[in-house]
């Protein structure tokens, strides 16, 4: 077996024969077999970590192939739902604390109530790229497009459900009592 040390080699954990020799896994232990005279890259099938061997004998691991190649189609799409999701809610809470601050009408915005209006805005702007995001998934075969389609129904829901919750302080200042006919009532108007 003559490889080189650019060269990736999954070992078996296998009797090994003449000529090999037995390593032992730096991350989990565990026994493999690899030529006497190897130099390069092993990786491991129990851990899926990639270590340098030279001579036959383990060097330092190198890096966990799962955290390059094991990230899902879908990881970073997760990590933008979950931003959305994050903001919505806390932008919603920042209202409402801000609504505590100054429940009038009258009093002038706290900073809470400005990030959170903010926060909650740009969230729902946000989530309109979800089912476009899940639509172009369709047509690419390497991505799960039910997994995507998931993310984007629990984003909704939660965001459906945060925006419930913190709807009054959202629009507290928008109308102020006037319940959307400005001129009736304490808001613009009158």
């Amino acid at each position: 077996m003559d490889k080189t040390s650019n060269d990736v080699v999954s070992i078996q954990t296998e009797e090994v024969s003449d000529g090999n020799t037995k390593i032992s896994c730096p991350n989990c232990s565990q026994s493999l077999g690899i030529p006497e005279s190897y130099d390069g890259s092993v990786r491991c099938p129990s851990c899926k970590t990639v270590f340098q061997a030279k001579d036959g004998k383990p060097l330092n691991p190198v890096y966990q192939v799962e955290e390059i190649e094991g990230l899902r189609d879908d990881y970073w799409y997760s990590k933008y739902c979950n931003l959305l999701i994050a903001m919505c809610f806390l932008g919603g809470l920042s209202a409402y604390i801000g609504h505590v601050i100054a429940p009038e009408c009258s009093d002038a915005d706290t900073a809470f109530e400005e990030l959170g209006i903010l926060a909650f805005q740009i969230s729902w702007l946000g989530f309109v790229a979800c089912p476009i995001i899940w639509i172009i998934s369709l047509f690419n075969l390497e991505v799960d497009s039910y997994r995507i389609l998931g993310r984007v129904l629990v984003t909704g829901i939660v965001m459906v459900l945060s925006s419930a919750i913190f709807m009054d302080f959202i629009l507290q200042d928008m109308w102020c009592g006037c319940w959307g006919i400005c001129g009736i009532g304490t808001g613009w108007g009158g």
